[in-house]
């Protein structure tokens, strides 16, 4: 067996792992804590993904992020940073 193909062999568990937990409602960054594995690659496997019905109310529910309303930036640049 060469070395790419067992190192391709290694990721398909990860992968269906990752695909698992998005579907139950999983974030990226919750994922990528329990696989041990970064948020780009919990990203990159899990887009693809759907929640189910019980994945989207535990993404609704539990999952938090940004609490706070991001304000939006004025549109010009001021004198003293220009």
């Amino acid at each position: 067996m060469s070395e790419k193909s067992a190192l391709s062999n290694l990721k398909k568990p990860l992968k269906k792992n990752i695909q698992r937990l998005r579907k139950r409602g999983f974030s990226f960054r919750e994922i990528a804590r329990c696989l041990d594995t970064s948020v780009k690659t919990a990203w990159r496997h899990g887009k693809v993904v759907n929640f189910s019905e019980n994945g989207k109310h535990r993404y609704e529910t539990e999952v938090t992020g940004v609490e706070k309303k991001i304000s939006k930036q004025k549109d010009f640049i001021t004198k003293e940073k220009a």
